[in-house]
Parts: C-alpha cells; structure tokens; sequence
C-alpha cells in the first residue's frame, strides 16, 4: 500500500508497473460486470476503490475488521442485484 501511493509520481521506479496493473484491474472487473450493468467501467473503478479503502482500513486498525464481510455488503451495494 505504501509503495502504491509513492509509485504516484511519475519518477518512481514502480509507476508504469502500478498503472499497468490497476488498467488490468480495471479492465477485468469492467468485463466481468459488462452486460450486468448500465456503466461497467464506473462500476470497475467503485470496486476498485472500494477494495483499496477497506484494504487500507484494515491495516490501520491491525487487521481487526472484517474485510470480508465489509467487502460482501458493499459490493451488495455496488452491483446491481441480479434478480432483476
């Protein structure tokens, strides 16, 4: 997590690794999603993000949530409910 946040500018050794590895990120969460939703790309980057934030929650309270559980309700709120 930290050396994603340096690898933010563009001189950092690790920078073209890290956009690299959030387009496929973003790329395959988009096709998993596509034909499932209006947006798939904005529903990629919500799932994105939303994994990052719990991640970094998670380390700064020592590991005491539950990722898993935080992650299965709020991706019940992102993703359209598939009964419709």
């Amino acid at each position: 997590t930290v050396l994603k946040a340096e690898a933010l500018h563009p001189d950092h050794p690790g920078h073209m690794f890290f956009r690299t590895y959030e387009a496929r990120t973003l790329s395959g969460f988009a096709r998993i999603v596509s034909g499932h939703c209006a947006d798939p790309e904005s529903v990629a980057r919500h799932i994105a993000a939303t994994m990052d934030g719990l991640l970094h929650q998670w380390l700064r309270e020592d590991l005491r949530i539950d990722v898993l559980g935080e992650w299965d309700r709020a991706v019940g709120r992102i993703l359209p409910d598939p009964s419709n």
